[in-house]
Order: C-alpha cells, then structure tokens, then sequence
C-alpha cells in the first residue's frame, strides 16, 4: 500500500533506466504490488471473520440470556396446583392427563402458531403460580417465554421452569398402601408431619396430608406408645 503512493517517483525512476535493465525491475515491483494487495486482501477477510465471530457471539449470549428469563428451579411439577406441559406431539398430550391438579399440555407445533397458542394458554390459564415442565428443545421452549413476556402480567400470573416429574397416585387404596409402607418401614412409626414432608416430594395427591392423618390416627401402635400429654395429677394426702 505504501508503494502505491509512491508509483509515479517509482515511474520515473523506471524511465531512466535503460530497456535491459527496466524488465527485471519492473517485474520486481509487480511482483511487491502484487502481494501487497493480496496481504490486503487476506487482512480484510480476517476482520470480517472477526467481525461474524463476534456477532455470532453476541447472539448466542443474547439467547442464552433470553432462556434463562423464567426462574428454574429443582423441583416436582406434579406439587403445583397449575401445571403446563410443553410435549412434542399430541400422542405425548395424552399421557400427561390428570384428574386432581389443573394441568394445561401444549405441543411444539401449536407454539408454531403464536396467536392460537396465545389464545389457547389465556382461556386455559389462571393468575396464580404455573410451573412449567417442558419436553421440547430450547428453541421452541423460547417461543413459549416470547407469549408469556408479551402477554401475562408477572405481578399476577408467576410462572416458574421445574426439571423434575413423579408419576402420581390417583387411586386411594394405592396411596394408603405407599404411606403405611413410609410409615412403618421407613421412619418407624413417626409422626404425621415427618411422614408428609418426605411423602408429598415422592407421591404429590392433594389428599395425601388427609390420608396421613387418618392412618397415622388409626395406627394401634402408634397410639399405644403415646404419651399421655395431660396425665391425671394425683391428690394431695394432707
């Protein structure tokens, strides 16, 4: 490049020189302007990889800030009274049904449709907490956060990510059988509320604390080894 800004001295220079001596000059100096300009070239390239590299960079950084703008936390969805399941497909909608926690299933492709999807989680969903539980990848997972950023009111409608499901127990006979097995094998006749704060992580049912204390209440050795919390005081023999 600086050669270039000395081309005419250069050709003056070239002038006076005579005919047999000029050629091999002069292909010299092409040959110095030739790779310059491709040294040129190739610094050009290279900020404009630069350049791509670390907008890619920024873009990732903006996304991955974007996933993570609903609160995560480790924990069972199946303990929060609203439930939203993003699923793959309507196969996987079916086997998210449940009868004793209002439970919404979207699927991918419906979230491919962002003003049905918008209309169908308004009808659907309550102010209140909603614990979301998804089986789809990040991307469409985004779309979801896009519709609750743009339509719910976080001040009445919070909405959580939990990571964690646990099959739950509908029948009453099943459950009662889970907690006298927790009760008897596991903690050793222990209280009601020990017996639930494990419980209600492993086998969430809305009547779960009610089945506890009717079993633990019924329980003979239980109540054989109670204390008597107001013993009859004896007399005073004056």
């Amino acid at each position: 490049m600086i050669y270039k800004n000395c081309g005419q001295h250069v050709s003056s220079m070239f002038s006076e020189l005579p005919k047999q001596q000029l050629t091999p000059i002069k292909k010299w100096w092409n040959d110095i302007e030739r790779n310059s300009e491709q040294s040129a070239e190739w610094v050009s390239i290279k900020m404009t990889a630069d350049n791509a590299g670390a907008r890619a960079a920024t873009q990732q950084h903006m996304e991955e800030n974007f996933n993570n703008h609903i609160t995560i936390k480790e924990d069972i969805v199946n303990k929060y009274q609203q439930q939203l399941f993003l699923v793959e497909n309507e196969e996987s909608r079916h086997q998210m049904t449940s009868t004793i926690r209002r439970r919404t299933v979207i699927t991918s492709k419906q979230l491919d449709t962002p003003d049905k999807a918008i209309n169908f989680l308004k009808i659907r969903l309550q102010p209140g907490t909603v614990a979301i539980y998804s089986e789809i990848d990040d991307h469409q997972y985004n779309k979801l956060q896009q519709i609750i950023l743009e339509v719910f009111d976080n001040t009445v409608t919070k909405f959580i990510k939990v990571t964690q499901i646990v099959k739950e127990i509908t029948n009453g006979e099943d459950l009662i059988d889970r907690i006298k097995y927790y009760h008897e094998k596991e903690t050793g006749h222990a209280g009601i509320r020990e017996n639930y704060s494990e419980l209600k992580n492993q086998k969430p049912n809305p009547n779960l604390y009610k089945y506890i204390h009717r079993y633990i209440n019924a329980c003979q050795i239980c109540n054989e080894n109670k204390v008597d919390r107001k013993p009859i005081k004896p007399k005073l023999l004056i």
